[in-house]
């Protein structure tokens, strides 16, 4: 889900000696910090949690960010998809992540229908999920047709994290949602790097079997 991710949890043990001072303990993981973990090799994992008792967990057993996904609609909720999940309901489930934790980045989901409808409907949203919800930045899915969200978000400080591959919340789609297999698609690389370069964004491919290392790239 990020540029250097550990998807498979993997075994870190090999760089804690080395970085045991490079991660903070006195605050909050910000995107440089894990923009500089990447850049000195080291790998990094990010999971998903929805309560305060799963978070905890993980982020002492060394998880760096953690994601509150709209895929708790079914997770949690029981719902047959992520369409119904509300910015209400996904705004609880981030509170209770960051009360469980004090270390961990924590990303929140823009749900279906809270970006859609433009740049300004996708900063008055994420900016809740700032105040109300205390994350330190947001996901949301798509790659260029969802460009002028991204510029509105990062424009106004707030990292994100681009969502490209299965995308869930086209399920409705006549083509059904997109699936990768590897790595990112050949036809999204330039969707994936202008989300990369569109300012404080992390392009996060998903259903994926690796990471797309430092910079996406196109599959064989």
């Amino acid at each position: 889900m990020g540029s250097g991710a550990n998807h498979g949890g993997g075994d870190q043990k090999g760089t804690a000696m080395s970085t045991a001072t490079a991660w903070p303990d006195d605050r909050r993981i910000t995107i440089r910090d894990l923009q500089a973990a990447t850049y000195r090799g080291e790998r990094w994992s990010m999971l998903t949690s929805y309560d305060t008792l799963t978070a905890g967990v993980f982020e002492q057993a060394g998880v760096r960010a953690l994601l509150v996904g709209d895929t708790s609609a079914e997770m949690v909720l029981g719902y047959p998809d992520t369409l119904p999940v509300t910015m209400d309901q996904l705004i609880s489930m981030v509170q209770a992540v960051v009360r469980g934790t004090r270390t961990a980045l924590v990303v929140a989901d823009l749900p279906f229908g809270s970006y859609q409808a433009g740049p300004q409907a996708a900063l008055a949203n994420a900016v809740r999920h700032l105040k109300e919800g205390g994350a330190q930045a947001v996901k949301l899915e798509g790659g260029r047709r969802v460009l002028p969200q991204v510029e509105a978000l990062t424009g106004a400080g707030i990292p994100v994290m681009g969502h490209l591959g299965l995308t869930p919340q086209s399920v409705n789609d006549p083509e059904g949602p997109p699936v990768v297999a590897t790595q990112v698609p050949g036809h999204q690389v330039p969707a994936a790097r202008g989300v990369h370069h569109s300012g404080r964004s992390v392009p996060g491919p998903t259903c994926s079997c690796r990471a797309p290392g430092r910079r996406p790239s196109r599959t064989r």
